[in-house]
């Protein structure tokens, strides 16, 4: 814990519980909450108070209310829409409605939010909830990631994930489950990794799918994409496109989401990052690469294990990628961790860390912050969870254990897998969530082995932010 942390220990209680209180609803909101310290449940919940509800379920739910709004009109929608025991209410599903202005106009748990603006509202971990659904509705239909209250039980804090669709163009429907309920993240599939597969090898993968798509046209290509006995189904590497605004054109083993048009531009992975932006963002900069997570049970246990991604451009309106596991880290899906490095700490710490600072630095100044931050003993670092400061122009100002590159730019630092990890950090501090993953080397050790980290980062002011991140492999039992 940072030692100005503990003369504050009785402020920081009082303001999570003021948290709780306050968080409510989908969008059972009407204020933003607080960005700094915040307290969630991390383990996922297979199953909530009401039956486990299926992707297909969850979109049907919502293609129903929407139908029934647009039959009936907004009045008879919404009294049906707040009435406990009707057929839109179903344990923690249920349905709510916003305006493209972000005024709530139906929310069944909380009332007291309908005629209000709750356009400013954002989640725990600072993401602009009511903006992001707004976004997605517009293109029709679409999943969007947040952390939230669970409307039975609201002193519990969850990933959730809610389907989205315009009504009529001035205001949109929703419902969403929590997490653990199914899995979403494109590009994932249990089928069997080969090692022998390399990141090389997912490069001409995707060369190869771009090419065929620039010589037999957008709607041939979109059909052998979808084809799973098609010649781009190759183990556990297959193509997934979108549209460029984050429409989901191809994806054989999501056949439902596919003809449903799913929007999944604010869709987030497990670690709450904003993957699919990220995709979009290598892809439309002459391709690249990006790292994610997937979920995996083994023997009751949540693996999280890391993967790979690369982006290509088709043409000014859609894009593809495709992902492998981590060459390196295939064991994890039989649930063998041995010599893997896991986490000490969680992506609730690290957040934490950095809004402390950056509320830090705006109170006491740069030089001082800069002088803390360079010392590795100094309130801001605790062995492998430290912070560093960086320009906006790549200039690392200070990091307490990397200060042979302190004043130097660092924007060209390139992976061993290919990946910008400065360049990528600002796409994600100005678009994402702040959330991104990186493989970095283990600097507080003095060792140059590099291993998957999950990086937060947030501005202090418009030329310079601070960033930190907790390494090693996530392992939830």
């Amino acid at each position: 814990m940072l030692h100005f942390m503990k003369h504050a220990t009785l402020t920081i209680i009082v303001l999570v519980l003021a948290l709780l209180i306050l968080f409510s609803g989908c969008t059972e909101n009407k204020k933003a909450t607080t960005e700094t310290n915040i307290t969630v449940t991390q383990t996922p919940v297979v199953q909530s108070s009401n039956q486990a509800v299926s992707e297909e379920e969850l979109i049907q739910f919502v293609d129903d209310a929407v139908a029934y709004a647009r039959a009936n009109g907004r009045e008879k929608a919404f009294a049906a829409f707040n009435d406990k025991n009707g057929r839109f209410v179903r344990g923690d599903l249920y349905v709510f409605a916003i305006d493209y202005n972000g005024t709530q106009l139906s929310d069944i748990w909380e009332p007291d939010s309908i005629g209000k603006d709750i356009s400013s509202m954002t989640d725990s971990f600072g993401v602009k909830t009511v903006q992001r659904l707004a976004e997605t509705a517009r293109f029709k239909k679409g999943y969007v990631s947040y952390y939230h209250e669970r409307a039975a039980n609201r002193s519990i804090i969850e990933s959730k994930l809610s389907v989205v669709e315009d009504v009529d163009g001035t205001y949109y429907i929703g419902s969403g489950v929590y997490l653990g309920q199914f899995e979403v993240n494109p590009a994932f599939v249990n089928r069997q990794a080969n090692a022998s597969i390399n990141s090389d090898d997912l490069i001409k993968f995707v060369k190869s799918a771009k090419e065929y798509a620039q010589i037999n046209g957008k709607e041939k290509a979109l059909l052998e994409f979808n084809n799973i006995s098609g010649q781009f189904n190759k183990g556990e590497m297959r193509v997934i496109a979108l549209d460029v605004n984050g429409t989901l054109l191809a994806d054989f083993d999501k056949p439902f989401v596919v003809e449903n048009r799913l929007n999944l531009i604010n869709y987030l992975n497990p670690d709450e990052v904003a993957i699919i932006r990220e995709n979009r963002y290598n892809a439309y900069r002459n391709g690249g690469i990006a790292y994610s997570v997937v979920d995996m049970k083994v023997n009751g246990t949540i693996i999280r294990v890391p993967s790979i991604r690369y982006s290509e451009k088709i043409d000014d309106t859609w894009w593809i990628f495709s992902q492998i596991t981590l060459p390196e880290y295939i064991k994890l899906r039989t649930g063998d961790t041995s010599g893997v490095m896991l986490r000490n700490h969680t992506k609730t710490d690290v957040y934490n860390l950095v809004n402390q600072v950056v509320e830090y630095a705006k109170t006491n100044g740069k030089e001082r912050t800069l002088s803390e931050i360079n010392n590795p003993k100094g309130a801001f670092s605790n062995g492998d969870l430290f912070v560093w400061a960086q320009a906006t122009n790549g200039t690392l100002l200070a990091d307490p254990y990397w200060k042979e590159q302190i004043g130097k730019n660092i924007m060209g630092y390139t992976d061993s897998y290919g990946q910008k990890t400065g360049v990528e950090a600002l796409e994600v501090l100005n678009n994402g969530t702040g959330f991104m993953h990186q493989i970095f080397p283990l600097t507080y050790q003095n060792s140059t082995k590099s291993v998957p980290k999950l990086v937060y980062v947030k501005s202090v002011d418009d030329t310079w932010y601070i960033g930190s991140g907790v390494y090693g492999v996530e392992v939830i039992k």
